[in-house]
């Protein structure tokens, strides 16, 4: 972030951050993992997401 906050775009993307966020994606995948496979191992945490996806859903309409 400081780089972010402390400098231009074009001298941001000259440093860290293509690499930090190569980092954060690659990371991300194996929280994402470990999150299907939690929900599909657990109907009743399946079962509670559902309920809270729908919910989200229903109120975004309203």
């Amino acid at each position: 972030m400081n780089q972010i906050e402390n400098n231009s775009p074009e001298q941001a993307l000259l440093g860290d951050f293509a690499e930090a966020l190569d980092d954060a994606v690659m990371n991300s995948g194996e929280v994402h993992q470990n999150q299907m496979t939690q929900y599909l191992n657990n109907p009743e945490l399946a079962a509670k997401f559902q309920r809270v996806i729908f919910d989200l859903l229903l109120a975004k309409g309203a």
